[in-house]
């Protein structure tokens, strides 16, 4: 670990040709002045760590130190990449060093992104993180670890307006279609989940801000209409795994492309014990699927609905008296 209580130069090391056993490097700088005295972009620019496996550059450094970085193609086995930009100045982008990682060719391998305590400083934005996780080039990516608590009004007042995150259902399961199609090398479930808790805290879906506006509302539950959004067994299966699926009472996820493997895995899910009622019209589901989902949930339609819930059943397997959306 190299710290902030000495002064470093790293280009002697960016020359060595004997680290190839070194799978892990941490550069950390408390405050401008050690950051000062941390020149990283000739280590980025040198084949010296060829098997560096996890990475962790925090300190109040500049965009510049960070998009040779992105940039750089010696490191294609790097797995985890920790950015935790404390106190930077408040004129630098993220959200620019961001977009450069989801842009570059150069991390195949790479599982996770932390950047846990920045977003009070480096300023990023949600659609900054979504481009991480919707990134084709980042095959791998499995996680993002983010942090929108800010400390700046106007940054509450950028995120209450939603900027840059879907703003209704069909947007939402589309935006999380990428996401599964984007992973090939890593867990896909793991990373659409962490869009799910990125999406949810859309003004359109989250919780509010708290009194004082200085924290980034919560996340909110799982929208309960999701009826011809385009989803499928990838994305259905994230939403199971969700803990924010926990309280919702009624789903409706008819005429969409689900097969037994979404339902399989909505059945055995461990955050459904409030969910009665239940609408798989118009899928792809087997008499097998069927039954097991009637075998967890009280209330299960599964044939076309009548607009008006005549023949005894409720439009859309809802709670009588009750919209989908309540």
């Amino acid at each position: 670990m190299l710290g902030s209580s000495h002064t470093f130069d790293l280009t002697p090391l960016a020359g060595r040709r004997d680290l190839d056993r070194l799978t892990e490097l941490h550069i950390n700088a408390g405050n401008h002045q050690y950051a000062g005295y941390v020149d990283a972009c000739a280590l980025w620019a040198s084949p010296a760590l060829p098997n560096l496996r996890r990475l962790v550059f925090r300190g109040p450094y500049e965009e510049g130190d960070y998009l040779p970085l992105a940039e750089s193609s010696y490191f294609p086995r790097l797995q985890s990449l920790s950015m935790s930009f404390n106190h930077a100045r408040t004129g630098a982008d993220g959200g620019r060093v961001l977009r450069a990682f989801a842009e570059s060719p150069h991390f195949p391998n790479l599982r996770e992104v932390d950047l846990d305590g920045s977003g009070s400083s480096l300023r990023y934005r949600p659609q900054d993180v979504l481009a991480l996780l919707r990134s084709p080039r980042l095959t791998g990516l499995e996680f993002v670890e983010f942090d929108f608590n800010v400390e700046w009004e106007e940054w509450v007042d950028v995120w209450a307006s939603g900027y840059g995150l879907p703003s209704n259902a069909v947007g939402f399961v589309a935006a999380l279609t990428e996401i599964a199609a984007a992973c090939h090398n890593g867990d896909r479930t793991r990373r659409v989940v962490c869009g799910i808790d990125l999406l949810l805290r859309s003004p359109q879906f989250g919780a509010p801000a708290d009194e004082n506006r200085y924290r980034i509302q919560r996340p909110g539950p799982i929208p309960a209409d999701l009826s011809s959004t385009g989803l499928g067994d990838a994305v259905l299966i994230a939403i199971a795994s969700s803990p924010h699926l926990a309280g919702v009472t009624s789903l409706n996820l008819s005429g969409n492309n689900i097969g037994d493997d979404g339902a399989f895995s909505l059945a055995d899910s461990p955050h459904v014990a409030a969910l009665q009622y239940l609408n798989v019209s118009s899928n792809r589901l087997s008499d097998i699927a069927l039954k097991r989902l009637r075998d967890r949930f009280a209330g299960v339609v599964c044939d076309p609905p009548s607009p008006t819930g005549v023949g005894g059943k409720t439009p859309y397997g809802s709670v009588p008296g009750q919209t989908a959306n309540d």
